[in-house]
């Protein structure tokens, strides 16, 4: 039995680590296959993502990597459906940043804008986002 537990246990993390590493259906997985450049924010303090292909005469082409929420709804409108979550930052010690809470906010047909930052105290965060996906549904499960 001391032998055996050795190896059932490698199997286990081998078969863990296979089934996380493939493409599923969620958003975070499906960019990976899309094109994506890096951008630096507007004011250079950090970069954000652009994934996919704009369309277009897309309304996001307006848009810029650290726009506050305000100003990126004001040039595009308010979405079709949103999204909060906490990013990992939220479970650090002592960590004061603005990354711990994200907003996705999604258009159908267009594509989705994340914003870092948001939350109760916060007004609305940076985008730090682009996705450009004309498969969007406009509405998360």
């Amino acid at each position: 039995m001391n032998r055996l537990f050795p190896a059932l246990f490698a199997c286990t993390v081998l078969a863990a680590a296979g089934c996380a590493s493939r493409s599923g259906a969620s958003g975070e997985e499906m960019k990976d296959e899309r094109p994506h450049q890096s951008v630096k924010s507007r004011d250079g303090s950090f970069e954000g993502d652009i994934w996919g292909t704009p369309m277009e005469n897309s309304p996001f082409g307006k848009l810029r990597i650290g726009m506050p929420r305000t100003e990126a709804e004001a040039l595009v409108g308010p979405g079709s459906g949103e999204r909060t979550y906490m990013t990992g930052k939220a479970f650090i010690p002592f960590y004061f940043g603005t990354d711990r809470i994200r907003d996705e906010v999604l258009y159908k047909g267009i594509g989705t804008l994340t914003y870092a930052g948001g939350g109760m105290v916060s007004n609305g965060g940076k985008l730090v986002s682009i996705t450009y996906d004309p498969n969007e549904s406009g509405r998360r499960y």
